[in-house]
């Protein structure tokens, strides 16, 4: 089963609506599920995503990961909406450094900072930010072949504390659409 963990339900909203996702009653997350896949909305933060995303892999039969969200980039030349297919995140606290294991490349890749705090400043060339990836990323790896771990990642805002109406995030997630699907029936 597919586990896609996003922070924001205005993030998870459109995958709901795609693999038509049914809520899950009495979990401490809102839990969404088919089949095929299942979502979680995790909050913001790189302790959420961590215990969310280990919550999930401890209760369902995982077999794929999936971060998906807005992140900020500090390259402004990323189009607003545009998604990325991150391949190493970088965990700014420690300076760590994660490559991804996948071999799949579904967008153009991009290096993620991951903070624990909105980012209203550029900091790094041509690189993007956001607060949850890492602890996505470590819990994931301890439970799931990281072969089958993804992080995609949609610019939302050029590192300027910019914030979009929750109608804009749920456009900007629901255009890649065709890429999701893919991930879950074809990889």
């Amino acid at each position: 089963m597919t586990l896609f963990v996003t922070a924001l339900k205005c993030e998870a909203d459109p995958i709901v609506k795609l693999f038509d996702l049914t809520a899950l009653k009495n979990h401490k997350f809102n839990i969404f599920k088919n089949e095929k896949s299942i979502l979680v909305v995790c909050g913001i933060g790189n302790i959420n995503a961590s215990i969310a995303t280990t919550y999930m892999v401890n209760r369902f039969d995982i077999t794929k990961a999936v971060n998906l969200g807005i992140c900020g980039s500090f390259d402004k030349n990323d189009k607003l909406g545009e998604i990325f297919d991150v391949k190493k995140v970088i965990e700014d606290s420690t300076q760590k450094v994660y490559h991804l294991k996948n071999s799949k490349k579904f967008a153009p890749s991009k290096t993620l900072y991951s903070f624990d705090k909105a980012q209203n400043s550029p900091k790094f060339k041509n690189a993007l930010a956001d607060m949850e990836s890492i602890g996505f990323f470590l819990s994931a790896r301890k439970f799931i072949d990281q072969k089958e771990i993804y992080i995609l990642k949609v610019v939302s805002d050029h590192a300027n504390g910019q914030i979009l109406k929750k109608t804009q995030v749920s456009s900007f997630i629901e255009k890649y659409n065709d890429l999701y699907r893919k991930i879950v029936y074809e990889s």
